[in-house]
């Protein structure tokens, strides 16, 4: 897992240069370059399926059971983990 701070930093910083901007960015990615792994550099989940969302206040990871249990080991405390198959979670990817 990457180091709790360092991810602060990234989500901090993301979130500062689109503060005026009032939208969700969201990182999706399946099968992608390593220079184009926004995805992963955000917020440290390496599986090959998943959609992560940052707002002004909260990031979420969302992602299917084959990837449970990597992402609950590579998601720091900053992410919430959204299982695709749990009925209380709603997804539209």
């Amino acid at each position: 897992m990457l180091c709790c701070l360092d991810l602060t930093y990234k989500l901090k910083v993301l979130r500062a240069k689109r503060s005026n901007l009032r939208l969700c960015l969201r990182f999706q990615s399946e099968y992608v370059a390593d220079h184009d792994n926004r995805r992963g550099f955000i917020s440290g989940f390496t599986g090959s399926a998943g959609d992560a969302v940052v707002t002004l206040k909260k990031a979420a990871l969302w992602t299917d059971s084959r990837y449970y249990l990597q992402a609950e080991e590579q998601l720091d405390c900053n992410w919430k983990l959204m299982k695709n198959d749990d009925p209380k979670v709603r997804y539209s990817g």
